[in-house]
Formats: C-alpha cells, sequence, structure tokens
C-alpha cells in the first residue's frame, strides 16, 4: 500500500514538472517569438543604398539650380550681359532636376514593399500587432489551463477580442483595399479577423483538448499496466507462475514499444 501512494506521489510530482516545463518552452517561445519580431526591422535597410545615393545627387542638384535661380534674378534685375548665360545654365541644371527626380521616384517605387516605402517600414508596422497576437493567444491558452477559476471566461473573451485587434491591423497592413470603396473595406477587414480569430480558436481548444485527451489515456494505460503487473500478479497469480508470468507480460510491453 505504502509503495503505490509513493508511486502515484511520484507520478503526480512528473506531471507537475511536466507541466512546469511546458508552460516555461510557452513563456520562452513566445517570448523569442517577440524578440525577432520587434528586431526584424533593424535588420533590414530603411532606404535601399540606391536610393539614398540618387537621393543625396538630387538634393546637390536642387541646391545648384536654386543658386543659379538667385544669381539669375540678379543678373536679370541689373542688366547683366550675363543673363543669358545664367538663363541657358539654369534651363539645363532643371532638366537635369526633373531627370533625377524621375529616377528618385522609379527608384522609391521599386522598394516598395506592398503599400510601404521599404520592406523595413512593413516589419515595423507588422511588428507590434504581431506581438499583440502573440499575447493573445497565450493569454488564452493560460485561461484554458485555469480549472476552477470564475474569471476563465473573462479572460478567453479578452483574449478573443485581442486576437480580433491584432488580425484587424495586420490585415490593414497586408491588403490595402485600394481597390474597394473605404467603408466596404473596412467591414471586408472586420469580417476577416472575427473570422481568423474564431478559427484561431478553434485550432486552439482542438490542440488543448488533444494534449488533455491524451493524457487521460496515458494516465488509463499507466493505471491498467499497473494493474496487469502488480496487483493481478499478486492477487490471481500463483508463486510457481509469477516468474513466467512476469516474462510474457515484459515480452508483450516490448513487442507493443517494437511496433510504435
Amino acid at each position: 500500500m505504502q509503495k503505490t501512494q509513493e508511486k502515484t506521489t511520484l507520478h503526480l510530482q512528473d506531471q507537475t514538472t511536466t507541466t512546469i516545463l511546458r508552460n516555461k518552452i510557452l513563456f520562452i517561445g513566445t517570448a523569442i517569438l517577440c524578440v525577432i519580431a520587434v528586431l526584424s526591422n533593424v535588420f533590414t535597410e530603411k532606404s535601399s543604398h540606391e536610393y539614398v545615393k540618387v537621393k543625396k545627387e538630387y538634393s546637390v542638384l536642387l541646391k545648384s539650380r536654386k543658386a543659379i535661380e538667385k544669381t539669375l534674378d540678379k543678373t536679370y534685375l541689373s542688366n547683366d550681359p550675363l543673363t543669358h548665360k545664367y538663363t541657358g545654365e539654369f534651363l539645363q541644371i532643371s532638366k537635369l532636376t526633373s531627370l533625377k527626380y524621375k529616377e528618385k521616384l522609379k527608384i522609391k517605387n521599386k522598394d516598395k514593399f506592398l503599400h510601404f516605402n521599404t520592406l523595413n517600414v512593413f516589419l515595423y508596422q507588422l511588428s507590434a500587432f504581431f506581438i499583440l497576437m502573440c499575447a493573445s493567444i497565450l493569454l488564452f491558452v493560460l485561461a484554458c489551463k485555469l480549472k476552477n477559476d470564475p474569471n476563465k471566461k473573462m479572460y478567453k473573451a479578452v483574449s478573443f477580442l485581442f486576437l480580433v485587434f491584432s488580425f484587424y491591423y495586420i490585415s490593414w497592413i497586408v491588403y490595402d483595399g485600394n481597390d474597394l470603396p473605404y467603408y466596404r473595406y473596412i467591414l471586408l477587414i472586420v469580417v476577416m479577423s472575427f473570422i481568423a480569430s474564431y478559427i484561431s480558436v478553434l485550432i486552439l481548444n482542438s490542440i488543448l483538448n488533444k494534449k488533455t485527451l491524451l493524457q487521460s489515456h496515458k494516465n488509463s494505460i499507466k493505471s491498467l499496466v499497473d494493474f496487469i503487473s502488480i496487483k493481478a500478479k499478486n492477487k490471481y497469480v500463483s508463486e510457481e507462475d509469477k516468474i513466467e508470468y512476469t516474462k510474457d507480460y515484459l515480452t508483450e510491453i516490448k513487442k507493443t514499444r517494437n511496433n510504435e
């Protein structure tokens, strides 16, 4: 009887240790994902080297054009004979400035990611709402682990609401809705957010219930094995047959493991 109690105690301790380990993995995994999300934009360029180069060249041309324009204004007012010369230079620098602006605009459009100026800006916008989504999922999982807490439903409702918010803004980031009227676009991403959140909750419930079911089967199988290997042997098997009985059930257990 004492041995059985000791085994039960050890089994409960093992379960507690496993639960603590899983919770640690869940928290650490979520934290790592959040850190990656926050730092994702750090590893991407704010602007491409090509765009920075052309932008500087365009800025130099603008300054040159302004300088020539000021000189031209002075020579024009004083009827300076060099006015014609400066007029030609101004027209030439204006043409170069216009071409450089078109080149800058072309590179800027090439560097765009979805409807954002660069991938860096996209990742920066996405990271905040990705973290909110992770926190919502974590809150839902922790709420499901509560057994007799009267606020369990409230925690789940709050986590669902946060999920809706996160999916709403992620949808807004990914899809700009330029092909739709404004109010239809808002309605569409609201509906998409609720659907995505509902599907996420279904998936999470399925995973969590599956774990609970597997744990329940595991406990039942363990109880059955304990009964066959210990209780049944001691109660129903004679002393002379116990060794043969033990060999037989150990052989069957090995066969079961080999079939996994």
